[in-house]
């Protein structure tokens, strides 16, 4: 299928990881987006859109073929096959000229749609992991090119940056340092490791963002109306300070900490005031939830919006115990100081709710990758974190 641009080959030469961030380049289209594009294929033969259709969904051929990984398939190969079969799929649309898929009938629709196969020589050993990707395509309606991704396929094809908490305790875990005797032991460790980490984002929670803040809380009501749509002030920043606000409680009054643009993560209740006041501000907000937070998609959107690949976690301990019980903390960098806290009831690294108290988080094993001596006798402590992993989609 021809396109105003080539689409990313895999090859020997390149290499996988040469491919993956090429095809990272390219964004995951809104519902609203895809729609579009795919009349303009089906009615005008519009290559470029088509060359859209294609392209946004690279990354989800690519997942997919990752799970074989191990079982002896050249990864190139399966990738390839995926991506000609995504190819075939949306020419076969404006062929066929079809529809929007009826949600009243989907199990039709669906049928309908199975029998999708690359049409290039393939080895039976790659029929299973054809099927699989041709059953994936059926299930977000590709032969039309126009459909929404289900929320458990959404999070199926997610990119997430690399995500390292970066923390600074007394020997007993605990992470207020006013409370610490003696006092002033951490002195600018953070600050100095959190520099040498180069993050592109940085991110915490709602109470500490709230001590960043200068402002009262916005009005409590406005003639404005606003879309539930993503908000940039800036999108050119070395780095970002990410704040945790479902519920949209912080006012803010500057739009940069340490010159580090702000950007808010709500959820999609947040009133139209508060949007009124944050675009007032300057500063930028993302939705990634109804009612509360989807925190495996707040890192997809800073990743494919705002090109983050590394992101520091760096509290509050409710925020990082969040992360890590989503199975998002990939390295733990822990600053202990020789310092002691000796107080019930004083915040940690790692903290929860008590409705969240049972639930434990997925980590399988944590390696000590290095320990550094700081002044003072601090530690630095880096261990890599391994996740279970997520179940896949039952086989079809």
């Amino acid at each position: 299928m021809g396109g105003t641009a080539s689409v990313p080959r895999l090859s020997l030469d390149t290499g996988l990881t040469h491919y993956l961030t090429e095809i990272r380049k390219f964004p995951m289209l809104r519902p609203d987006q895809e729609s579009a594009y795919a009349k303009r294929w089906r009615e005008q033969g519009d290559r470029e859109a088509a060359y859209h259709l294609v392209t946004s969904h690279l990354r989800l051929v690519a997942k997919i073929a990752m799970r074989y990984r191990g079982y002896g398939l050249p990864i190139a190969d399966i990738i390839s096959e995926g991506n000609v079969g995504l190819m075939q799929a949306v020419k076969r649309s404006a062929r066929s000229n079809s529809t929007l898929p009826n949600s009243s009938h989907p199990k039709s629709s669906t049928r309908s749609q199975r029998n999708i196969s690359a049409r290039t020589p393939i080895s039976r050993r790659f029929s299973r992991v054809v099927a699989d990707i041709n059953a994936i395509y059926a299930e977000r309606g590709i032969v039309t090119g126009i459909a929404t991704l289900p929320e458990q396929d959404a999070k199926e094809v997610r990119m997430k940056p690399h995500v390292i908490c970066l923390m600074a305790s007394s020997v007993d875990g605990r992470t207020l340092p006013s409370r610490w005797r003696p006092k002033g032991s951490a002195g600018n460790l953070f600050e100095r490791v959190h520099d040498e980490l180069a993050g592109d984002a940085w991110l915490v929670g709602r109470v500490t963002g709230q001590e960043f803040a200068k402002g009262k809380p916005y009005p409590a009501s406005t003639s404005e109306s606003f879309p539930r749509e993503h908000w940039f002030a800036r999108r050119d920043a070395q780095a970002y300070g990410v704040v945790l606000d479902a519920q949209g409680k912080i006012g803010w009054a500057r739009s940069d900490i340490g010159g580090d643009p702000v950007l808010v993560v709500l959820s999609e209740k947040v009133s139209d005031a508060h949007l009124a006041g944050l675009r007032r501000d300057g500063v930028s907000y993302i939705f990634a939830g109804g009612s509360e937070l989807d925190l495996a998609l707040t890192l997809d959107i800073l990743n494919r919006e705002l090109g983050v690949k590394r992101l520091l976690l760096e509290g509050g301990g409710g925020a990082n115990g969040a992360f890590l019980r989503a199975g998002l903390v990939d390295e733990l960098h822990l600053i202990v100081c020789p310092a002691i806290d000796g107080a019930k009831g004083a915040p940690s690294v790692f903290d929860s709710t008590e409705a969240e108290a049972a639930q434990r988080a997925p980590v399988m094993a944590m390696t000590l990758e290095s320990s550094q001596t700081l002044e003072g006798g601090a530690m630095l402590l880096r261990y890599r974190i391994q996740n279970e992993a997520p179940e896949a989609p039952a086989s079809r």
